[in-house]
């Protein structure tokens, strides 16, 4: 984490296409059919289930002229965006500014949405012929598939600028209303993680690795460990006041404490502490028993009240995954 002007806490490595991904995670980590992964510095590709979204990023000033606009060494933004997929059921979707020209008069809201929810539009029918009539000077479309596409094609409006204080602090807000855990700087550790994860999942070349592949990938579960959801919270909390008595009272705030560094220090032993509670009957099992039990095993990994907070952790999710089977 880094410290802004104002001296607020800022996400490292932060910028207008990394708080479009962001979004998408947010409003759609609890879909259990996502797929999102980052194509490049611009294009973004979100599938729930076998329906293929392309998005790509633009933080300047567009106007439907200028989503038409070529040269000689460039494709047209339009053109490039509807080259992505030839998917009978694929979306195209080009996320910008609010400065967007002549919203009115050029495009419409819709709610054939399922990322965004709010924001998007599509294209009146005078803009589709105008685009048609653009694009069929690039010699890339026939005029059918020109028209098919373009009436999968949308714009999303970002609700936030180019401005990455209120890009984040936008963030925060929505992670809230989907009951992602913000406190204690818990919603800037997770943003953090997140843009991380982008960073290395983005130098992922696709190829004919499915392995790899799936690794350049973020799913529903792989988002879900990065939210420190509201539920898992208070599960955490429920599990230590359940066993209470096994700590004194100075313990049992380290342990909260320490919660809150799991995602940003202890990622690695949490990962090592996990199997240990995954093989464990979870539904049966004697919680403080099980806790004891784990900690003998995996005590050799750090101080006592961190490794308690991770174990209390790992179960927290287990029991969360057990409730949402």
């Amino acid at each position: 984490m880094t410290q802004d002007v104002g001296g607020s806490i800022a996400v490292a490595g932060f910028n207008y296409q990394k708080a479009v991904i962001a979004l998408i995670a947010i409003l759609n980590y609890n879909k259990d059919n996502l797929r999102l992964y980052m194509e490049d510095k611009e294009d973004i590709v979100v599938f729930l289930g076998e329906e293929p979204t392309f998005i790509q990023v633009k933080g300047t000033k567009l106007s439907l002229s200028k989503l038409a606009e070529k040269t000689k060494q460039k494709k047209s933004i339009i053109a490039k965006n509807l080259q992505k997929s030839n998917h009978s059921n694929a979306r195209f979707k080009i996320a910008t500014l609010d400065s967007f020209c002549n919203i009115s008069k050029d495009l419409e809201k819709t709610s054939k949405n399922k990322i965004f929810y709010d924001g998007v539009f599509e294209y009146k029918q005078a803009s589709k012929n105008f685009l048609i009539e653009k694009l069929l000077t690039e010699d890339l479309f026939s005029e059918n598939e020109l028209s098919s596409k373009l009436d999968r094609s949308y714009i999303f409006i970002t609700p936030f600028s180019k401005s990455l204080s209120i890009a984040q602090t936008y963030l925060l807000g929505e992670m809230t209303k989907n009951s992602i855990c913000v406190d204690n700087h818990q919603g800037i550790i997770a943003l953090n993680e997140l843009c991380n994860q982008i960073d290395l999942r983005s130098e992922i070349v696709l190829g004919n690795d499915e392995e790899l592949n799936q690794k350049k990938s973020f799913t529903s579960l792989d988002l879900k460990k990065i939210f420190f959801s509201q539920n898992r919270s208070d599960m955490f909390k429920k599990i230590l006041s359940e066993v209470r008595e096994m700590f004194s009272f100075v313990e049992s705030e380290k342990i909260e404490r320490e919660r809150l560094k799991i995602l940003s220090c202890y990622k690695s032993i949490k990962d090592k502490v996990l199997p240990s509670v995954k093989k464990e009957d979870i539904i049966n099992a004697d919680i403080q028993k099980l806790i004891k039990s784990v900690y003998e095993i995996n005590k050799s990994l750090g101080n006592k009240e961190m490794l308690y907070a991770v174990i209390i952790d790992c179960i927290a999710d287990r029991i969360e995954e057990v409730l949402s089977e």
